[in-house]
């Protein structure tokens, strides 16, 4: 798996490409996350380039997602692909933490 992460003034946007199903892919994802500026409102996993996504990556997002609201920050999942999407909602995943498909919303939510 390949992973960008991109910055702004209000969020850190991390853009993980590929599948998500080998242990070491969420060893790089929970690294890269632990590594970001603390200062920054939200973490956004942008799911755009995701093709295939494990139990294992959702259990990881439900991990992140208590971390980051026990620290008051926002954790989103972001333009998942339909297939992605399917299964994030599916599992109830999607109920607590933010699942956004369009960047006005993403902006919206980021920064309330």
């Amino acid at each position: 798996m390949e992973l960008q992460i991109i910055e702004n003034e209000n969020r850190s946007t991390l853009l993980p490409i590929g599948k998500m199903c080998e242990i070491t892919d969420y060893s790089e994802l929970k690294t890269a996350v632990e590594n970001l500026k603390s200062g920054k409102n939200a973490v956004v996993i942008d799911l755009s380039r995701v093709t295939f996504i494990t139990s294992q990556g959702l259990g990881l997002f439900i991990s992140m997602f208590k971390s980051f609201k026990k620290s008051g920050r926002k954790f989103i999942l972001f333009n998942p692909r339909d297939d992605v999407g399917r299964t994030i909602e599916a599992t109830g995943i999607s109920s607590v933490i933010p699942l956004i498909r369009t960047e006005e919303e993403l902006n919206k939510a980021a920064t309330a």
